[in-house]
């Protein structure tokens, strides 16, 4: 789940960027967000499955 929150946050952006859409920081922060939620979940998820 966290990779495929990068992987859609990082296509937003590409997105954005490809239609001209960067001055909207609305679109370019939700790309930010998702990508960092990501990232977070996948963190979440490795230490959760690791025995320590």
């Amino acid at each position: 789940m966290g990779v495929a929150l990068v992987c859609t946050g990082a296509l937003l952006l590409l997105v954005s960027y490809f239609t001209g859409l960067t001055n909207y920081n609305l679109v370019l922060l939700t790309g930010l967000i998702i990508i960092v939620l990501g990232a977070a979940l996948h963190v979440r998820q490795q230490k959760k499955g690791e025995k320590y």
